[in-house]
């Protein structure tokens, strides 16, 4: 079959015959090489939508025409005798969706953010911190001063002593840089002895805390045969509510949101997607050793949009709607197609560590299991103007996302003083192994398709072991002002890099 065949072509039998034909067209140019798992999945749903439509009389209008007209003009080129194999490539890429496998990704990546801000309080609280905390400034207990003697120093009518035994007040957030298989690591505090966070008097409201933390994250994952490359932005913000039950016990409850912002390559569009989190956590601590708890559900919304933008030869037809020949002009596309959809899930992590102190070193071991499930709810895209393509959008089934991970770490600081205050540098790394994040299958259908075939868009296999890496510097002064930065990064992701820093600064009052 070749041009001649095209343009001697005048009946729906020969029509036909055109696309059974042609069946063996697509695959062929994924045997060269030269397309990719989406391209050959959508290409395989157009060689099996496009023959029993061409067939209807008269020919479809609207949306479905058009999808007609765009699956016709791929089948025609790809023939080989028509010489224009290289034009369907990129129309194929165009068709198909490489960026929706971002939505379970920042669904873990949302629960990963809320853990963290929690973790960051968590950790307050195991260091004798109580009352409010503000985005980093921390309203305390006047009567309360820091278990180190080198922080005890600078505190309110506190006499001046040097580093001893007693630990560091870490000021560092905790917090994640998953992100392909995403863990939720609250941070690793540097508990004190259950002596050092005794209840204000026995007021029950000098029990009671008050919180608002934030964390940023930001980073880009490369595009692969399957999944689309971007860069992206994270950032997340948690205020909630806790309870001294115990000197050694704190429970509490949280709100967070979070925003990300993922940039596709290739200017192929962008997702954003908004989290709402409702938590409840806890924390239980005896001298050095320590157990802590998270639990959180969300309501997740994604925006998103995708470019389909390409050229292809034009196809000639008849009055009756047959291909009869290659025109010497393109059809160009150039549109958007938007969609919305939702989901929920739920995560918790379980966690425990043992700090060692030894003159002004803290140092110890800590573990963690985490576990999230999440469901992303089916959507349709639309197209609002009827140019070329727009008979082109996708409507994808609904995704199941679960993830179990195991981190094994470590961490040291050291509190040293000088001249203007105690400056406490820290060092910490983990290794993280993904035990359920799998390759995943997703089912797309063609929204203008009468017949809703189904095509299958196949995710990337996660990471399954990685490492984190972070590295700070906090710094308290006079009268209880402290300051610090903090920085994070991810190791060993296969396409990805990923980051995450956080500054702030402390007033105790």
């Amino acid at each position: 079959m070749g041009r001649a065949l095209v343009q001697r072509c005048s009946s729906c039998k020969c029509l036909l015959l055109i696309f059974v034909l042609n069946l063996y067209l697509v695959p062929s140019l994924h045997a060269q090489g030269a397309l990719t798992p989406p391209q050959i999945a959508v290409g395989g749903a157009i060689q099996t939508l496009c023959p029993p439509l061409s067939m209807v009389r008269p020919k479809p209008t609207g949306s479905t025409g058009d999808l007609l007209d765009r699956c016709t003009e791929v089948l025609v080129n790809a023939d080989p005798t028509v010489g224009n194999q290289g034009a369907v490539p990129n129309p194929l890429l165009q068709m198909t969706s490489k960026e929706v496998s971002s939505q379970g990704t920042k669904s873990v990546e949302t629960s990963t953010m809320q853990f963290a801000n929690i973790a960051t309080r968590i950790s307050e609280l195991r260091s004798g911190v109580r009352g409010v905390s503000l985005l980093g400034i921390a309203l305390r207990d006047p009567e309360r001063a820091p278990a180190n003697p080198a922080l005890a120093s600078l505190w309110p009518g506190q006499d001046r002593a040097t580093v001893g035994e007693a630990g560091v007040l870490n000021t560092f957030p905790r917090f994640e840089t998953s992100f392909a298989a995403n863990s939720s690591q609250p941070m690793l505090a540097q508990a004190g002895s259950s002596g050092s966070a005794s209840a204000a008097g026995a007021n029950p409201f000098g029990r009671l805390g008050v919180f608002v933390n934030g964390i940023y994250g930001f980073g880009d994952k490369d595009a692969t045969s399957r999944e689309a490359g971007f860069d992206f932005d994270t950032y997340g913000v948690t205020g909630g509510v806790d309870y001294r039950i115990k000197d050694n016990l704190v429970g509490g409850v949280a709100f967070g949101y979070t925003h990300t912002n993922d940039d596709y390559a290739s200017s192929r569009g962008d997702m954003d997607a908004n989290s709402y989190t409702f938590s409840a956590f806890g924390t239980y601590y005896v001298g050095q050793l320590y157990v802590d708890g998270i639990f959180n559900y969300s309501w997740n919304d994604f925006d998103s949009s995708r470019n389909i933008v390409y050229s292809i030869p034009q196809v000639q037809f008849d009055a009756s709607g047959t291909p009869v020949g290659i025109l010497p002009t393109n059809t160009t596309v150039t549109q958007t197609a938007r969609s919305e959809t939702d989901g929920t899930q739920f995560a918790f992590g379980l966690s425990t560590g043992y700090d060692f102190t030894a003159r002004g070193f803290t140092f110890g071991p800590y573990g963690q299991l985490n576990y999230l499930q999440a469901h992303i709810d089916g959507f349709q895209e639309h197209i609002n103007d009827t140019n070329a393509g727009f008979g082109l959008p996708l409507s994808m089934q609904w995704q199941d996302v679960q993830s179990l991970t195991w981190v094994l770490g470590g961490q040291g600081s050291y509190a040293f003083s000088t001249g203007f205050g105690v400056l406490v540098p820290q060092l910490r790394f983990e290794w993280v192994h993904e035990f359920l994040n799998n390759q995943r299958d997703i089912t797309a259908r063609f929204v203008s398709d009468p017949a809703n075939t189904p095509f299958l868009l196949v995710t990337d296999d996660p990471d399954r072991n990685y490492f984190n890496l972070g590295a700070g510097l906090s710094a308290v002064f006079q009268r209880g002002v402290s300051a610090f930065v903090y920085y994070e990064t991810v190791l060993a992701l296969e396409n990805v890099t990923a980051n995450k820093i956080a500054v702030g600064v402390r007033l105790a009052f």
